[in-house]
């Protein structure tokens, strides 16, 4: 790669060096992990989606619960020391200023248009506006087509779950400025409604004016108190919709220009964090400042490894990472490879269902989608149109024939 992104002819939008060695960084831990031999633990936050109580769906928190990783197949015969070395030092150096000026952007400036393309977002899918063949449909899955009154016409159809939401400290911006609490649909306007999001008691007191117990305490506070009936209901509509498709030039057309991160720099450093947590013995100081880097950006509490709540082992470090991914890279394509690379997609998912009301499980979430997953989910089809025109190929991938 020949340009860094400080060099005077460099053109904003093109990949540069930094971008590169990142990359690198994420190749060389995901044959880390993936080589990594079976046994050790990552502790992951599941379980249960939902349940009845009186006859009422509700949601319900989430459990730790410690799984032990598989290695990856095709991924034996790579050295995971050496490979989270060369990710450790790719990614410290992208960091340290060898290929570019990269940083964290403050977080009211992250997810702004203006400031796509520059120190934080290193490599993006690049769209336009209201155009056919270069702009794109990510604003409509998850933030939703507007109509002219500022209702949502069509889509919002993907979110993160309530698992996810819960395991943000309460002022962590990710969830404060970075999802959706207030939000209608087009189909509401006739009867004045809205949705408010989460179900909290803090957020069910400030949209409704109702305590945990259904009790009429108060009116309903700003942005809730414009004349709209606000409610919730445990369904695919009331998720944890995120903000970062929302800066658009126009959210009213089905094509818009919402960029896609493929490669952000807090993605660089919690690579780096990870890296170091694995190279070292017991609780590395230098994963831990990585990790509370991107942690002060937002808002959260920092990690520690004493007193309350303490990173006080290995695997509990590598977990706090690994949730810090799930956290920060949300809605950006990491989660599913994460869980392969380490060799927990199945287990992890199989782990999330439901339970019915008369107390059989489910596979399905809270917003009725299946998780359940096989072996063959580890990889995906062949195209059947590539199977028939290439010599090469006689068959399809395990479980796809």
């Amino acid at each position: 790669m020949k340009h860094k992104n400080t060099d005077a002819d460099f053109q904003e939008g093109h990949v540069a060096q930094g971008a590169a060695a990142g990359l690198l960084a994420k190749v060389y831990a995901t044959m880390a992990s993936g080589s990594m031999t079976a046994g050790e633990e990552m502790i992951v936050k599941t379980g249960a989606s939902y349940e009845f109580n009186n006859g009422e769906k509700v949601l319900v928190l989430p459990t730790s619960k410690t799984f032990k990783k598989t290695q990856v197949a095709g991924y034996e015969s790579f050295d995971t020391k050496d490979c989270y070395t060369k990710a450790a030092q790719y990614a410290k150096d992208v960091m340290d200023g060898k290929y570019g000026s990269y940083d964290l952007l403050p977080y009211d400036e992250l997810w702004k248009r203006s400031n796509y393309n520059k120190t934080e977002h290193m490599f993006m899918l690049q769209t336009l506006n209201n155009d056919e063949e270069y702009g794109n449909t990510i604003h409509r899955w998850f933030s939703g087509t507007e109509n002219a009154q500022g209702l949502i016409q069509q889509g919002q159809w993907i979110g993160n779950r309530y698992h996810w939401y819960t395991l943000f400290d309460s002022k962590d911006y990710r969830i404060t400025k970075g999802v959706k609490h207030r939000f209608r649909y087009s189909y509401q306007a006739s009867d004045n409604y809205g949705f408010y999001y989460p179900n909290t008691p803090e957020y069910k007191l400030m949209a409704t004016g109702y305590d945990e117990n259904g009790n009429k305490v108060a009116d309903p506070v700003a942005p809730y108190n414009d004349g709209v009936q606000y409610t919730f209901n445990v369904s695919s509509s009331t998720l944890a919709y995120s903000t970062k498709y929302s800066d658009v030039t126009d959210p009213t057309v089905e094509r818009s220009d919402a960029y896609w991160p493929f490669l952000r720099y807090a993605d660089i450093v919690l690579i780096y964090a990870e890296a170091m947590c694995e190279l070292g013995s017991g609780v590395d100081s230098e994963a831990i400042k990585a990790l509370n880097a991107i942690r002060a950006r937002s808002n959260a509490n920092p990690a520690v490894t004493s007193g309350n709540g303490a990173i006080d082992s290995k695997v509990a470090l590598r977990s706090a990472i690994f949730e810090e991914r799930a956290k920060e890279l949300a809605l950006e394509g990491d989660r599913r490879w994460d869980l392969i690379r380490w060799g927990l997609y199945l287990d992890v998912m199989n782990s999330i269902g439901g339970t019915n009301e008369d107390g059989t499980k489910t596979n399905y979430d809270e917003a009725s989608v299946n998780k359940h997953r096989e072996t063959k989910h580890l990889l995906f089809p062949i195209p059947s149109a590539e199977i028939s025109t290439n010599d090469a190929i006689d068959s399809n991938n395990p479980g796809w024939s």
